[in-house]
């Protein structure tokens, strides 16, 4: 589809460990992405309205898709295939081999409500 000048707008929510998940994603976020494919092969992302979940509030993302916090430069909003809400880990904390690089495994369930573009 031609998202040309659109607007992606979704709602998040960290749960409340109430289906066994940490009532905190330490470092976590959540960001609305867009995929497209041109004529040659290859799917182009460009995402933004990056969350935080540091808390288990409903947070509104609205991603303005003429203002991208990351585009790949072959990224074509008239093509749109997919778009989606991506749960994202911390950067990693340590280049020490005897560490996990994005810190100690953690359990989440998150939610995620009404996905729409204007």
């Amino acid at each position: 589809i031609n998202l040309t000048g659109a607007t992606l707008t979704a709602r998040v929510r960290l749960d409340a460990d109430a289906d066994g998940g940490a009532t905190t994603f330490t470092g976590g976020v959540a960001r609305i992405y867009a995929l497209s494919t041109p004529t040659t092969p290859g799917f182009y992302l460009a995402e933004g309205g990056t969350v935080s979940l540091s808390d288990n509030n409903w947070h509104t993302m609205t991603f303005h898709l003429t203002a991208p916090e990351f585009i790949d430069p072959n990224f074509d909003p008239t093509n749109v295939v997919q778009i989606g809400v991506h749960i994202a880990t911390p950067p990693p904390i340590t280049g020490d081999a005897a560490v996990p690089p994005y810190g100690a495994p953690q359990t989440v369930s998150v939610h995620i409500d009404t996905l729409t573009t204007n």
